[in-house]
Order: structure tokens, then C-alpha cells, then sequence
């Protein structure tokens, strides 16, 4: 059931009876929040001028409630709002401008403009300051998530307002105010024709200060439109230039997220127009304040750009020497660009860098640069912890495998053999299965070297199957130097296939035989007489002594 002030309330909101405002705006007056906000209301819904303006009149008095109740149908205060800015009352502009800022009225945006333009109005200043902040709240919602409850499409109020903006630009000379070009390049796209128009003339009345505002605004829809010219099929120079330059805090962070892991095919393109980053050079410490993934950024667009190589191989060194794990890997694999000896003298120290990643970076081209100590750092790696580290440390030394190993066999001597085949064991995974394949070779002498390579790779023991049999086989001399390597696996049936040999047709090879099962008998004896001796001192490892053999 309604109650007698409901209905109070409807017939003052329906009466065609002009008094009925007039005991509206007496209640606007009472101490009862009820009565002033049903008043509001009522107001609202009879769209009476003059209840209008005593409303903008009243803004600062009104309730956040009374103001939501307003701001439920906004358009009604418009030409209240309208006439308030152009009449020349200081409290009544103020509050209109207060009123369009609350209730998000950008259709204002022309009114405002005209009073800005007007230098000699009371309320330029104070409608130059609300346009701007206007356009600042309409980008906001142009870059949030969508509200679907509210009526008003901000692309479409962008549109219009970006409109009335560009053509108050060409009267720039008659008002010159900032803020109606800031709040333009906050709405603008860089594909806007006035804007292009602006930054390819340098005569332009608004070129200079068009540069300023890209250059030092904080507004984050301006960085935005300056970083989005790397994307640009045509960008200007002048843009570029300006992006170059830039190196407050907040924009280096837009601009590396730009850049990401990798420039698009465009912005490397354009990339390669800008020849310096100032910043780089002198205030190289800014590098410090981006996280990983923004210095490894910086190193790609360094590369791509068209500075000084010596300006980006320091930028390089800055970052392999302080620079955060990620920074450090994009620098170390950009290093490949560079030669000579410092660029030497930053590889070795990548490869004794903290980060397996960087030490991976710079593996792959390491080895073309004839570094000394280089090669006594490789076989270092080559026992790393990290798997990653390893395995890129054998594709470095890649020339070092087991087929290179058998083709120069012949050619090096026994020490060169050892030396050379320990370091292939280690480099090459596939040389067991390259040794057997050899092993079955109908080529005898590519049995028999692949035999001796055995032994000097170490992987006897795990060709113990192929070389056994060898020992049926009718050439006793393969079967000779099969037994003698058969020295380097002591297992029980090697021993055993060695004792049969001493039974063998050739007295070669039961020489041969007799040979190894000798060395393998004083190899397990060695090991008996071994004397563990325990340290005195609490988590040292034992000493290892071997006992004098007493027919020495």
C-alpha cells in the first residue's frame, strides 16, 4: 500500500501546476535528507529549467544519494550544465564543471571547448582543467572492461568528442590551450589524420608542443599512443625520435611490454629508423630498474636499432655484468654480433656466469673465436651439474666425435690417441654404437682400429659383447689386439674368454692372452693392497695409500 508521501511525491513529479517546483525548492531546504532526496527526484522527473539550475546551483550541497539520484538520468541536468559554464558566475560555473565531472557528462565536451577557447571568460581556466579531466575519465572507461548496465558506448563518445577537439586545434593560434591538445592526443589514434598532420610539419602552430606533451605527459593514454608507433607502416620520425628519447620510468616499462620477447616484423622495421637511445649511454643505471623480461626487451631493441655498435656492445657489457638473469641471457646470445677481444673477454666470462642459460647462450658460438683458456673452460662444463649446460657443451665441441676420432686414428700418436679419445668419450654419446658398428665392419682394418679405439676411449667394458666376438674370429691378428684390449673389462667372462685364448692356435695371441690376464691379476691385487687410512679430522674423506708390493 502506498503511503501519503509517496503519493505526495507523484502528484508534485506529474503537476502541471508550476507552484508545485516552487514547494519543491522550498524542500531542497529541510533538514530531512528523506524529503530533500524525494525532492531531487521530483525535480528530475519533471524536467522543470528552473528546478534544473537550482540543482547545479546546489551541487555542492547536494548528497552523494541526491547526486546518484541525478546521475541516474544525466541528460536532464545537461543544458542546466550548459548554461551554468556560459553565464560568468564563479560558484554556479564551478559547480557545473564539479556536476559534468561527477556524472561523466562528455556531451559537455563542446561547451566546454568554446568556454576554454574564450580566454577572457571567468571560467576558461576552470573548463580547459574539467575538458581535460573529462577526457582522462573517458579514456579510462575506453580501456576497462565494458560496464553493459550503462546505456552511453564510450567508443562512440570518443568519436564525438576527438571531433570537437580536432576542430578547435585549428584555432590553436587564437587560444593556444594545452589542455584541450592533451586531452586530443589522450583520445587520438596514431592512424588520426590531424595528428599525422601535425607531426609531419615542423611549421605547424601546434607541432613544438604536440612534441612536449608525448615527450613528458604521465598520462597513460598518451605514453600509449607514443609507444604505438613502433607498429606503424608509416610512423614519423619525429614520433620515433621522441619515443627514443623518453626514459621516465613508467613509459620504459610500457615500452619493453611493447617490444616483448621478440619486435613484431614492424616494429623491428622501425626499430632500425631510430640511431640512438640516449638513455643508454647516460643513464645507463635505468637499465637497473626493469625486470628480466624488460632488459632482455632492451637488448633486442638496442640490436635492432641503428646505434652505434660500440653504444650497444656497452649496453651489452652493462647488463652481462649487472644485469638480472634474463637481461643477461639476451645479452650473452647477442654477443654473436660482436668480435674482437673485449667482446672475447665478455664470452669467457659468460661461460663462468651463475646462470646455466647464459653460460648455453654464448656455447653456441664460442668456439669460432679462438679464445685462450677457452677450450680448459669447455672441458670444465663438459662436467657440469646442469644438463642443459652439458649437452650445449658437447654440440660446441661437436668436431670432437667418435667418426673424426677413427678417421685420424692412424695419424696420432699414443698419447695424442689417449688424450683425444678421453675427451671424445666424454663429448660424443653415440660413440659406443659408432665402435660397434665399426667392430662389424667387413673392413679388417676398421676392426682392428675400431678395437684399439676402445681402449683409448674407454669403453671396453661397454663393448665386452662385440669384442668377444671377435675371439672366434679366423684373423689372429684381430684376435690379438682384441685380446689385449680385453685387459681394460674385468669381468668374470672376459677372464674366462682371455683363459681360453691361451689354448689358441697362434702363439700370438695366447702371448696376448697371457699379457692381459697378468695385467688383470695385478690390477686385483693393487686393489686388495689398497689401505684405507681414516682422517684424523672430523669430515675430511680418507686418504687412499697403496701398500709397497714386496717383490718390488
Amino acid at each position: 500500500m502506498i503511503g501519503g508521501l509517496e503519493k505526495t511525491w507523484r502528484v508534485l513529479a506529474v503537476s502541471p501546476n508550476e507552484s508545485a517546483v516552487d514547494l519543491l525548492l522550498i524542500s531542497l531546504d529541510s533538514p530531512t535528507e528523506t524529503l530533500v532526496a524525494g525532492s531531487v527526484r521530483c525535480l528530475v522527473d519533471r524536467r522543470s529549467s528552473r528546478g534544473m539550475a537550482e540543482l547545479v546551483r546546489r551541487w555542492d550541497r547536494l548528497s552523494t544519494s541526491c547526486r546518484e539520484i541525478i546521475a541516474e538520468r544525466p541528460d536532464r541536468l545537461a543544458g542546466a550544465l550548459r548554461d551554468a559554464l556560459v553565464q560568468g558566475d564563479s560558484a554556479l560555473g564551478s559547480n557545473a564543471c564539479h556536476a559534468a565531472i561527477w556524472l561523466r557528462e562528455y556531451e559537455l565536451a563542446q561547451v566546454l571547448i568554446n568556454v576554454a577557447e574564450a580566454t577572457t571568460h571567468p571560467h576558461s581556466e576552470l573548463a580547459a582543467k574539467t575538458l581535460l579531466r573529462l577526457a582522462e575519465l573517458l579514456y579510462e572507461e575506453m580501456t576497462s572492461p565494458r560496464d553493459r548496465t550503462q546505456a552511453r558506448d564510450p567508443q562512440a563518445a570518443r568519436t564525438r568528442m576527438a571531433a570537437a577537439l580536432e576542430k578547435s586545434l585549428l584555432r590553436w593560434a587564437l587560444h593556444q590551450r594545452r589542455e584541450i591538445l592533451e586531452a586530443f592526443l589522450l583520445l587520438s589514434s596514431r592512424d588520426n589524420s590531424t595528428l599525422k598532420r601535425i607531426l609531419d610539419n615542423p611549421h605547424d602552430p601546434t607541432y613544438l608542443k604536440t612534441l612536449e606533451l608525448l615527450a613528458q605527459s604521465r598520462q597513460a593514454g598518451i605514453m600509449r599512443l607514443l609507444i604505438s608507433f613502433l607498429d606503424d607502416r608509416r610512423p614519423s620520425t619525429a614520433a620515433l625520435q621522441t619515443l627514443a628519447r623518453r626514459s621516465d620510468k613508467t613509459f620504459l616499462a610500457g615500452l619493453v611490454k611493447k617490444v616483448g620477447y621478440e619486435p613484431s616484423t614492424a616494429a623491428r622495421r622501425n626499430l632500425k629508423l631510430i640511431r640512438d637511445f640516449p638513455w643508454l649511454r647516460s643513464e645507463p643505471e635505468k637499465l637497473d630498474g626493469l625486470d628480466e623480461a624488460g632488459q632482455h626487451a632492451v637488448v633486442q631493441m638496442a640490436v635492432a636499432s641503428s646505434m652505434k655498435r660500440s653504444d650497444v656492445f656497452a649496453t651489452l657489457e652493462r647488463l652481462l655484468r649487472h644485469g638480472r638473469p634474463g637481461g643477461r641471457r639476451a645479452a650473452a646470445e647477442a654477443l654473436r654480433q660482436f668480435q674482437g677481444a673485449d667482446a672475447g673477454r665478455l664470452v669467457l666470462a659468460a661461460l663462468h656466469d651463475s646462470d646455466p642459460l647464459v653460460q648455453t647462450a654464448v656455447l653456441s658460438h664460442v668456439r669460432q673465436r679462438n679464445l685462450p683458456g677457452a677450450m680448459t673452460r669447455l672441458l670444465e662444463l663438459l662436467e657440469s651439474n646442469h644438463e642443459t649446460v652439458r649437452t650445449a657443451t658437447r654440440k660446441c665441441l661437436g668436431d670432437f666425435n667418435c667418426e673424426r676420432f677413427l678417421m685420424s686414428f692412424d695419424t696420432l700418436s699414443a698419447e695424442s690417441r689417449q688424450s683425444t679419445g678421453a675427451l671424445v668419450a666424454k663429448i660424443d654419446l653415440h660413440a659406443t654404437s659408432t665402435l660397434k658398428n665399426e667392430l662389424a665392419s667387413p673392413s679388417r682394418n676398421r676392426r682392428i682400429r675400431a678395437v684399439e679405439a676402445a681402449a683409448d676411449l674407454g669403453l671396453v667394458s661397454a663393448l665386452e659383447e662385440p669384442l668377444l666376438g671377435l675371439l672366434q674370429e679366423n684373423d689372429h691378428l684381430l684376435r690379438a689386439r682384441t685380446v689385449e684390449v680385453l685387459r681394460y673389462c674385468n669381468t668374470p667372462r672376459t677372464r674366462q674368454a682371455l683363459r681360453e685364448r691361451l689354448l689358441d692356435a697362434h702363439p700370438t695371441v695366447q702371448s696376448a692372452a697371457e699379457s692381459s690376464l697378468l695385467y688383470l691379476s695385478r690390477s686385483e691385487a693393487a686393489l686388495a693392497d689398497t689401505v684405507v687410512i681414516p682422517s684424523p679430522v672430523h669430515g675430511l674423506p680418507p686418504i687412499v695409500s697403496q701398500a709397497t708390493d714386496a717383490t718390488t
